[in-house]
C-alpha cells in the first residue's frame, strides 16, 4: 500500500508547466500529429511515448536499468482501437492504463510527449490481433497497478494492455515467443522491452530533437 501511494504520488510530479512558460511546450507538431493519425486511423497498434518533463519517465528508465543493466528511454504504452465515441475531434480510441487506472483516451490526449513510435505485431495477422482487441475494453475501469506486476491483470500498469490482447490470441505463448521469453528472463516487462522485442516491428518513429521520423 505505501508503495502505490508513493508511486500515486510520484507521478502527479511534472515541470511542464515551466515549459510552457518557458516556450518549450512538448508537444507533437501539426504534421507529425497527422502523420501519426493517419497510420492508427486504418490500423490498430502498440503505441509507445516519451515525457521527459514527468519524473515517473525516469523512474521506469531507472526499473529498467535495475533489470537489464541499461537505462530505458521509453516511459508510457498504449494501444488504439477504432471507433467514434470520444469527445476528440479525432476519432481514435486509446485505450491505456494511468494513475487514474484502465481508461479510453482521446488521441490528443497523448500528444504531449517528447518522442513517439508506433508498433506492429508481426507473429500474429492483422485480423488475429483485431479481433483479440475487440475484448480490450473490458479491462476498462480496472485500477492501476503501483506494483508493476504482469503476473494477473486484476490491476493493470499500461504495458499489461499489450499482454492482454496477446493473451487473446491463439497459441499466444508460441506466436510471441520472444515476449514471453522476455518476460521469464527479467521477471518483468517495460516499455522497452517491448520496443526491442522481436515480435513487434517499429513502422514509425518520432522523436523531439529533430521530429523527424527516424
Amino acid at each position: 500500500m505505501i508503495i502505490k501511494i508513493f508511486m500515486r504520488l510520484v507521478s502527479l510530479v511534472s515541470w511542464e508547466w515551466a515549459l510552457n512558460l518557458l516556450g518549450k511546450r512538448t508537444e507533437v507538431p501539426y504534421l507529425v500529429q497527422d502523420e501519426i493519425y493517419g497510420v492508427l486511423e486504418d490500423n490498430n497498434r502498440v503505441i509507445l511515448v516519451r515525457r521527459s518533463a514527468h519524473l515517473t519517465t525516469y523512474l521506469i528508465g531507472l526499473g529498467h536499468f535495475i533489470l537489464t543493466g541499461k537505462f530505458g528511454y521509453w516511459s508510457h504504452t498504449a494501444i488504439n482501437l477504432p471507433g467514434s465515441y470520444m469527445s476528440s475531434p479525432r476519432d481514435i480510441i486509446i485505450l491505456e492504463a494511468t494513475r487514474d487506472g484502465t481508461h479510453p483516451s482521446g488521441f490528443d490526449d497523448l500528444l504531449s510527449a517528447d518522442s513517439f513510435a508506433i508498433l506492429e505485431p508481426v507473429c500474429c495477422t492483422k485480423e488475429e490481433w483485431d479481433r483479440s482487441l475487440e475484448k480490450a475494453p473490458d479491462y476498462v475501469g480496472r485500477p492501476y497497478d503501483g506494483l508493476f506486476s504482469v503476473s494477473n491483470h486484476d490491476a493493470m500498469s499500461c504495458v499489461e494492455y499489450v499482454l492482454v490482447v496477446v493473451e487473446g490470441i491463439e497459441n499466444h505463448r508460441e506466436k510471441f515467443k520472444n515476449l514471453y521469453n522476455t518476460i521469464n528472463k527479467y521477471g518483468n516487462l517495460t516499455p522497452d522491452m517491448i520496443y526491442e522485442c522481436e515480435d513487434f516491428k517499429v513502422t514509425h518513429e518520432y522523436r523531439r530533437k529533430s521530429w523527424r521520423k527516424t
